[in-house]
């Protein structure tokens, strides 16, 4: 019988449905299993078919879905309704799965059904309350530096990052080069560019001069990326080329999805965002043939830059940002 390890190989491989497949099969054998669930639901997003998640438990006999302890069932619908963006019921689940409504858990789950809406007030509100539970980890506070950056709140972001930079040790090296990326970041949208541009300098050759490089390695950095991160990306590329083949819109990859491209022959396993010009075109009308496919929404911040627009890919999260030529 294949094992859930054999399962991610195979993922790794690029064997998608085959990997779904097996998944399928080793979860409807145990389905008690909340691991084995989370596998299946991580395959079917792979290959775009969170619904077969959705109709596997609706087609379980009543005596296997007794066999699911109750919050896990939930918790793993509330996963693939979310996926489906099918945002009501996901929301259905979540509040029938015992979650405690005080709970890390609860406002985790209830940010990302904001975050996916779009309701950037709520989804600030959750990760404040989050916050006041206990201690957060700094990939909390980026990802609420995300969420400030959509409303264009940069001197909150400025606040935090100095209020970070106080309170976490200095021993812990990684964490306040991240944060100097983000005021280099900052500094940018600012447009103060030489200031932005020393500060990356800065953190570069602190990292180039440090141990870091020999101790990680670039194996390591792979390793630690997720198995469908490139499936991902390649997701969006591939909705972008059939709008832009259908539209006949004069786009093309630049900045750093064109190093990657070149340099790689894929897309860095890091980025999260893509980077797309538009040449000699009704930009608005351009764009909002992107954004009307129901693929795309537009999550360009407030005053944003004349001639640049940033898009969230629907099905990835991916950010997709346009600049006009």
């Amino acid at each position: 019988m294949v094992t859930s390890e054999q399962i991610r190989m195979m993922c790794k491989n690029g064997e998608f449905i085959r990997a779904h497949s097996s998944a399928l099969g080793l979860f409807i054998q145990q389905p008690q299993d909340y691991q084995l669930g989370l596998l299946l639901l991580q395959t079917a997003i792979l290959i775009e078919r969170v619904d077969t998640v959705i109709a596997v438990f609706h087609d379980l006999s009543p005596q296997t879905l007794e066999k699911i302890p109750s919050q896990s069932r939930h918790l793993l619908l509330f996963q693939a309704y979310l996926c489906a963006r099918q945002f009501g019921v996901a929301w259905e689940h979540l509040n029938a799965s015992g979650l405690a409504k005080d709970s890390l858990a609860f406002h985790d789950c209830a940010y990302r059904i904001d975050f996916q809406e779009l309701n950037l007030s709520s989804a600030l509100h959750r990760l404040e309350l989050m916050e006041q539970i206990g201690d957060r980890p700094l990939t909390h506070f980026m990802t609420k530096f995300e969420v400030l950056k959509l409303q264009a709140n940069y001197q909150e972001i400025s606040r935090q990052i100095h209020l970070l930079q106080s309170v976490i040790p200095q021993s812990q090296i990684m964490a306040h080069r991240q944060l100097q990326l983000w005021t280099a970041g900052l500094a940018h949208d600012a447009s103060n560019f030489e200031a932005s541009l020393q500060i990356t300098e800065q953190v570069i050759a602190d990292y180039i001069d440090s141990a870091d490089v020999q101790r990680s390695g670039r194996n390591g950095a792979d390793a630690q990326a997720k198995a469908w991160t490139r499936q991902q990306q390649h997701l969006v590329v591939r909705d972008l080329e059939r709008l832009i083949l259908k539209h006949g819109l004069p786009m093309f990859m630049v900045a750093g999805s064109l190093l990657s491209l070149v340099r790689e022959g894929d897309f860095f396993l890091s980025d999260k965002d893509m980077d797309v010009g538009l040449l000699d075109a009704d930009f608005e009308q351009a764009t909002q043939c992107l954004i009307d496919s129901a693929y795309f929404d537009d999550v360009s911040p407030p005053n944003y830059f004349v001639g640049f627009k940033q898009l969230r890919h629907r099905p990835t999260g991916f950010i997709v940002d346009v600049t006009h030529y």
